[in-house]
């Protein structure tokens, strides 16, 4: 293990809002990839880069850790020196501001971009909000749709060539997809070629829609949110459900008539073919009609996206079941926008829409603006899509074969149906979307251009500081690691931006990679992010570029046999060493897991930068199986299970076998704490008045393997511990309690982790049915101060009338931090005969489920 110091910015920053609006990113957790296409650099420039630290060293004088990023953005507010800063900073990197009038940039970006065909639900709101906005004359819309399948992407705009002039259709080329990525996971490609992208057109982009669905935006939204791309750009991910502006056709039409009576003979299932949106139960319902007393030109269409049903696609199960039906059955699977509507407004259609789980589906905004009469069963939110009052009639408030059939009875008995309207708050979607730009273009996109070039030339004017480089050899001593990090000096300067790095990785680029890792520490620590790591991309052997992801944070090559144990880890020195303590004392080598396992206990994420910095010198699995998704047993070390399927480091944590309950920190008897387990707990006695003289028992191997805990000279009976039941010591006039006249039994916790809010839990059964009772006492001792103070006290009196003991329990909120202890006392009185208290189990909970929220970071850190 070796350490340099590297020289780059750094200052500590406080949390500044983003002014007037708030952007979500999603899916932080999960595996990112590189855009880096820096070459390949030698180890012997990694020496020289380390040579540099004599050079720079003491260049600007220090801004302290007083001053925040709230203050140094006030110094800038304004001044005529702060702009021309600002304006240096934009010309130096090529980079300008959106001129004022200039038309808003709009980028809408979606995996899912054929619309109506399969009535995908992204596809068509991001259709129509492109064309909401292309509309307007000061919006200019991109449109990228997301494939790696060039061919698919060009007919996808060729169907769509009807959008409005401001719309532009683009696909992503090869250049895209250079270099190639490994996909730990399948959207990883994809993520790298849409930020590849969107670094090529920020020009186009003010403003980017994006969806959180399939993962594919995550680097984009990665590196935006570390303000990487150009000062303003924000970044509106929407959940897939729930899109208001959905709502707005192409047919341009009023929306406030009231609906019109249309007939109905012919019946059409529209949307995906498969069980769960209800195809079933609508051929039985059908199946089960009058068949004599329907319209002669009755018939049945489907249509709708392939699937699979009963182990056969769903064209060929229709096919099948409807063999035998005496009326036309038209099927048409995966069918182009343009061909959809057409079959669906047709005259005489009713679209029946029984999914048995839906939230707001799109196609039913669609029909209602297109005047498509349909029925539609009562689940997720399709009822607040319409105007319930009005047209209740077309609710089937039961989800099932029965409802349906008496439904479709009723209708097609009367020939008729009335067309449906949508509640008020659902039409003025458009609207709110084509106001909300065009408050984003007038007013907020200059403020977020002046936070953010603000941010960078206060970045670029903090002082040179060092980051500290340390050098991770195999099997790395953990404890020895703890102490060259966070040794003498360490708790002066905990903000100093440490790199852990493996000796098998070399720096891609030692001139420039420090001061690009403080910048980006630098940014996390200003926006507060929640993200106490960050790992990053490497180039392999093979020249693949592989990026670490959660939960294993294993660098995959893609095959196997092939990964890399350790991975480079960016964090500040100080949140190493408090929340890596517990590893150091209790594993014996470091492991990158590990360290991700405890910052996700400290309310910290794990994150993956989207850009390659290292290169690999070779692989390191040992032989073991490189599984990205779920660590093998032989890396589990002694956190047990990990999820047998995709899942975050935090949710391998928190359940052992992600079971819906949580688990105590650490427990004396519990099998599956998920953290400290069994470890720091400590049997002894305390023979004077202060828990400092504390002393420790002795194992003592009985009959049949059995044990118990007891004085290190076995001729002394007490104090002792077996099974669990615990008996301290009175023997006046002699030293037979352990060598002394008196001891109290002590069950001492020794925390190895952080509970800023935990709760101190025991339970246990009081035997005082024979000598003169016994006092319970709980101390709680400060790490580092020797300052003990009482958490309990309890006088246990003998009851001869009541010979069985009584379960009790106590609870307490008490702030453990790494290294206090808790100390479980019973004390003996004057005369102790069989006296004594049986611990059904002693329990460490954390309770601060509270503190990993954005809000309560905030407030935490403002106090």
């Amino acid at each position: 293990m070796s350490q340099q110091e590297y020289p780059s910015p750094f200052a500590e920053f406080a949390k500044k809002p983003d002014l007037g609006f708030s952007v979500r990113v999603s899916g932080l957790h999960a595996g990112r990839k590189s855009f880096d296409r820096s070459k390949s650099l030698s180890a012997r420039a990694a020496s020289d880069f380390s040579a540099r630290v004599g050079d720079l060293a003491g260049q600007a004088p220090g801004l302290g850790r007083q001053v925040a990023l709230s203050g140094l953005l006030r110094g800038m507010g304004g001044s005529a020196a702060a702009h021309d800063e600002g304006q240096q900073w934009l010309a130096e990197r090529g980079l300008a501001l959106r001129p004022r009038g200039a038309p808003l940039g709009v980028c809408i970006l979606t995996a899912d971009f054929w619309g109506l065909k399969s009535a995908g639900g992204t596809a068509t709101a991001y259709h129509l909000l492109a064309q909401a906005l292309g509309g307007a004359p000061n919006i200019h819309v991109t449109f990228l749709g997301v494939t790696k399948r060039a061919n698919e992407c060009q007919e996808g705009a060729r169907i769509h060539s009807h959008s409005p002039d401001h719309v532009t259709f683009a696909c992503l080329e090869a250049q895209h997809f250079q270099p190639e990525v490994v996909e730990t996971f399948p959207y990883e490609q994809l993520s790298h070629a849409v930020l590849a992208w969107l670094q090529q057109n920020l020009g186009r982009c003010d403003v980017v829609h994006a969806h959180e669905w399939g993962g594919v935006f995550v680097d984009a939204i990665t590196a935006n949110a570390y303000r990487q791309l150009k000062p303003g750009l924000r970044f509106v991910v929407e959940s897939h459900g729930g899109h208001f502006w959905s709502t707005q056709g192409q047919a341009q039409r009023p929306l406030d008539v009231v609906g019109s009576e249309k007939p109905v003979w012919r019946l059409a299932f529209f949307s995906r073919l498969e069980e769960r949106k209800g195809l079933k139960l609508f051929v039985e319902a059908v199946a089960t009609l009058d068949h004599a007393s329907l319209d002669s030109r009755f018939e049945v269409h489907f249509v709708g996206a392939e699937s699979r049903i009963d182990m056969l696609p769903s064209g060929d199960w229709i096919r099948e079941r409807t063999a035998s039906w005496s009326f036309p059955v038209h099927i048409r699977v995966n069918a182009e926008r343009g061909e959809a509507l057409d079959i669906l407004s047709q005259p005489g259609t009713m679209l029946v829409l029984c999914s048995l789980v839906d939230n707001m589906p799109y196609v039913v905004a669609e029909a209602a603006v297109k005047g498509i009469p349909f029925i539609m069963f009562d689940v997720g939110g399709v009822v607040e899509m319409v105007d319930y009052k009005m047209h209740g009639d077309v609710v089937i408030p039961e989800p099932s074969m029965p409802a349906l059939r008496e439904k479709l009875i009723g209708v097609l008995r009367t020939g008729t149906i009335k067309t449906v309207q949508l509640s008020e708050r659902i039409v003025t979607g458009r609207a709110q979307w084509l106001r909300w730009h065009d408050h984003f273009a007038s007013v907020l996109s200059r403020q977020m251009e002046q936070e953010d070039v603000a941010l960078h030339v206060a970045v670029a004017r903090a002082s040179r500081r060092a980051v500290q480089m340390v050098r991770i050899a195999p099997h790395q001593s953990a404890l020895e690691l703890w102490e060259a990090v966070c040794g003498d000096g360490a708790v002066s300067d905990p903000d100093l931006p440490l790199l852990l790095l493996p000796e098998e990785y070399a720096l891609l680029d030692p001139q420039a990679a420090p001061e690009e890792l403080s910048e980006l520490l630098l940014v996390s620590t200003a926006r507060d992010n929640g993200v106490g790591a960050l790992v990053f991309g490497a180039q392999m052997p093979s020249g693949k570029h592989a990026f670490p992801t959660g939960p294993t944070w294993i660098l995959y090559s893609g095959n196997e046999q092939q990964c890399t144990e350790l991975v480079p880890m960016l964090l500040q020195r100080g949140t190493f060493c408090e929340a890596y303590v517990a590893q150091a004392r209790v594993f014996r080598t470091y492991s990158s897991w590990v360290l991700a396992m405890l910052l996700s206990k400290a309310g910290l994420r794990t994150h993956t930068f989207p850009r390659t910095l290292f290169q690999l010198a070779n692989h390191t699995s040992e032989g073991l199986d490189c599984i990205p998704d779920k660590p093998p047993v032989e890396r589990q070390i002694s956190f047990g299970s990990a999820s047998s399927t995709l899942g975050d480091a935090e949710e391998v944590m928190n359940s052992l076998h992600l079971a819906p309950f949580p688990r105590p920190l650490a427990s004396l008897v519990d099998d599956y704490p998920p953290e400290q387990g069994h470890k720091g707990w400590l049997v002894g006695f305390v023979s004077g008045p202060n828990a400092s003289d504390f002393r420790q028992m002795a194992w003592h191997v009985g009959e049949g393997g059995e044990g118990f805990w007891g004085c290190p000279d076995q001729s002394m009976p007490y104090p002792a511990m077996h099974h669990m039941l615990l008996h301290p010591c009175r023997a006046p006039g002699s030293n037979t309690c352990c060598g002394s006249a008196s001891a109290s039994f002590t069950m001492r916790f020794q925390s190895f982790a952080a509970a800023p809010r935990g709760m101190l839990i025991m339970a246990y059964e009081v035997w005082p049915i024979c000598g003169d009772g016994l006092d319970l006492e709980i101390r709680h001792t400060v790490a580092g101060t020797g300052a003990s103070m009482q958490l309990h006290w309890q006088a246990v009196n003998p009851d001869a009338a009541h010979d069985r003991p009584q379960r009790q329990k106590v609870e307490f909120r008490v702030p453990l931090h790494t290294g206090d202890m808790v100390d479980f006392m019973v004390h003996p009185r004057s005369s102790m005969d069989c006296d004594g208290v049986y611990i059904v189990d002693m329990q460490i909970w954390r309770n601060e489920g509270g503190l990993r929220t954005h809000e309560a970071r905030r407030l935490r850190r403002s106090s």
